[in-house]
């Protein structure tokens, strides 16, 4: 999913990433894993600006393959952790 060209480039993915990581950490989660199609260019780089520390990327049965990011825990990757991707809403296991 696209988002509209208004509103691309202001900011609002970074915003609704670290307020998400926020909200998961005050929760008692560790490390997020969050994921982008390795051809979204745009959500690697904020996923990168948030502090995401790229794992590996991996094939996808539905789709592009998956740039895989742990952000949290000085990005030792999972200890407690939640799943984002760009495209879906977080889950609690990763």
């Amino acid at each position: 999913m696209r988002s509209p060209r208004e509103f691309r480039r202001r900011g609002y993915a970074q915003q609704i990433l670290s307020r998400s990581v926020e909200r998961l950490r005050s929760a008692g989660v560790e490390s997020v894993l969050v994921t982008c199609d390795v051809t979204n260019i745009a959500s690697a780089s904020v996923i990168e600006r948030c502090g995401g520390i790229l794992e590996d990327v991996r094939g996808s049965s539905d789709g592009p393959p998956k740039r895989r990011y742990w952000i949290g825990a000085d990005s030792g990757f999972p200890q407690s952790a939640s799943t984002v991707s760009t495209s879906a809403s977080a889950t609690a296991d990763p």
